[in-house]
């Protein structure tokens, strides 16, 4: 059991450190082209068929004093020494998604708007009669525009710019922003996000913190916990689209008395700290018919699968080791009374485990055979680091299965074993647990002394 539940621990941190490659992955794949992309007006009203860019998750800073423009962590301007000081209020964790005092918006494409090229008998890449061809493998309706490739940054507006059906201006003040279209290498842009200094987090759901690059006591350098990269790094295509100083970002978004509030020994360190408006390109799957017809949506049932058999494990094996510490060190029943009870309930806890989990387990491993025989045969991830990310996580999950199913195995005998133990046990001390733990005063005791006393 101890065996049991120390590989669990370990495979569990394991396949939790890979299984948020799964999400983006899925989140990719689902995720249509962008078809139009701009910059608006905050109270602009939205039409349903358009997005927000998803808002930074802003982790809050802390509160401060500014004693002539020196910074003091605590004060009290009602007491002579801090007379001079302001007190200025700490600012909660928000979303925060204003950017150049304008909302970040865009549109995709419809699902019967474009598809990929198939390849027919002579073996050309074509569209379907009625479709047009954009780039090397994608296919659209006539009338529709070729999905956005490439964003770039014209500094200062230097560089000429023809104006096409695949090249869009928009301005930004002093610079603009070019939006490409149609692009030679079959790169499509299907998503956008803001992140602090750098490229997104590789796992989605893990919490933001304030990462700056020095740290100062209103917003602490990252340590521990949070945006973390794991082996393969920044694992999604992505490219920065526009980016804007960090205080610039926060004053735009409500914390402009605040920004304008820090003293200088803390506004260096934060200086250096910049917001990206990011770009992800979405992954292409091969062409053959047996990638083309892959559902996405099969990655989604896997990782639910992989969460729901960790879940039930951990809820079993904690109830397991509960009953495990109560029979072996709390419970006053005999030896082998308890024996008999840590063996038979442990043993129906391994049978309701493989149970409940039986049907996840056909799942997973169904899907495991499928990436494993099909996607690497036809590579149809290609070298994308996605793509890695999915056979490293998929060889974890069945490695574990394995591992599992064994192991239950084991357990179930050395159940067995110590049932079997226990009702011998307790078959050759049957009175034992009959026996009080203090024996009684007998009756005709207790009325001699109550007549001595009389």
């Amino acid at each position: 059991m101890a065996v049991q539940v120390f590989r669990f621990v370990r495979e569990d941190i394991k396949v939790a450190a890979t299984i948020g490659a799964m999400d983006q992955l899925y989140d990719n794949l689902k995720g249509k082209a962008i078809k139009e992309f701009k910059y608006v007006g905050l109270d602009e009203v939205i039409p349903d068929s358009w997005e927000t860019v998803a808002a930074l998750k802003f982790p809050g800073m802390n509160g401060f004093c500014s004693c002539n423009g020196k910074y003091k962590a605590k004060c009290d301007p009602k007491l002579p020494e801090d007379k001079d000081c302001t007190q200025i209020s700490a600012e909660k964790a928000r979303s925060m998604s204003n950017w150049r005092d304008q909302k970040l918006v865009f549109r995709r494409f419809k699902k019967k708007e474009i598809e990929y090229v198939r390849r027919n008998k002579k073996g050309e890449e074509v569209c379907r009669e009625g479709l047009k061809k954009c780039g090397p493998i994608h296919c659209l309706k006539d009338f529709v525009p070729c999905p956005i490739s490439h964003f770039w940054i014209n500094k200062d507006k230097k560089q000429y710019v023809k104006r096409s059906n695949d090249i869009e201006t928009i301005d930004l003040g002093k610079d603009s922003l070019i939006i490409e279209r149609n692009s030679k290498d079959g790169k499509v842009v299907n998503g956008f996000t803001l992140e602090l200094n750098g490229m997104p987090c590789y796992d989605p759901r893990s919490t933001h913190k304030l990462v700056t690059k020095k740290g100062s006591a209103l917003a602490p350098k990252l340590g521990g916990h949070g945006c973390t990269k794991p082996w393969l790094d920044n694992v999604e295509d992505y490219r920065s689209v526009d980016h804007i100083p960090f205080l610039e970002f926060l004053s735009e978004n409500g914390m402009k008395q605040y920004v304008e509030a820090i003293p200088k020994s803390e506004l260096s360190h934060l200086l250096e700290e910049t917001v990206y408006l990011s770009s992800r390109s979405k992954l292409f799957m091969g062409l053959d018919d047996v990638c083309q017809d892959f559902d996405a949506d099969s990655i989604w049932r896997f990782t639910s699968g992989v969460q729901a058999i960790f879940l039930m494990t951990k809820v079993l094996l904690g109830f397991a080791v509960v009953v495990l510490i109560y029979f072996m060190l709390m419970s006053k029943s005999h030896f082998g009374t308890r024996l008999l009870h840590v063996g038979w309930i442990t043993g129906a806890t391994q049978l309701i485990s493989m149970g409940a989990s039986a049907s996840y387990v056909a799942l997973l491993n169904s899907f495991v055979d499928n990436v494993n025989v099909n996607f690497k045969k036809f590579k149809c991830l290609g070298d994308a680091k996605l793509g890695r990310a999915l056979f490293h996580t998929v060889n974890d999950v069945s490695e574990y299965l394995k591992w599992h199913e064994q192991s239950t195995k084991h357990v179930l005998i050395a159940c067995a074993v110590v049932f079997v133990v226990g009702g011998i046990f307790k078959l050759l001390n049957r009175n034992a647990d009959k026996k009080p733990l203090v024996a009684p005063v007998p009756t005709d005791n207790i009325s001699k002394k109550d007549k001595k006393q009389k």
